[in-house]
């Protein structure tokens, strides 16, 4: 592909849909700057169209749900067609 620390750029009106497993990695502290910095990194590779930003966790207590909600994050709890993108 190309150099270590380059910017691979892509062009997107359409929307992205972004997916955070928590389960395998927790959302770090300062989770109200979480969801602009995301988006920020993403128009800046090109992806200009709507987001959506969708949480998974099986396990997730009221106080992170509701900091999540003021953040922009949906929760997904803990569908069956949730397929991990890595082995074990």
């Amino acid at each position: 592909m190309g150099e270590e620390g380059e910017t691979i750029e892509f062009y997107s009106g359409d929307e992205t849909l972004v997916f955070w497993n928590m389960d395998d990695y927790p959302i770090p502290v300062g989770i109200d700057n979480l969801r602009s910095n995301i988006e920020e990194a993403l128009d800046q590779m090109g992806f200009r169209g709507h987001k959506d930003f969708n949480v998974h966790c099986e396990q997730l207590n009221c106080e992170t749900k509701e900091e999540l909600g003021k953040a922009g994050f949906f929760y997904l709890g803990h569908p069956q067609w949730w397929i991990p993108l890595r082995s074990p």
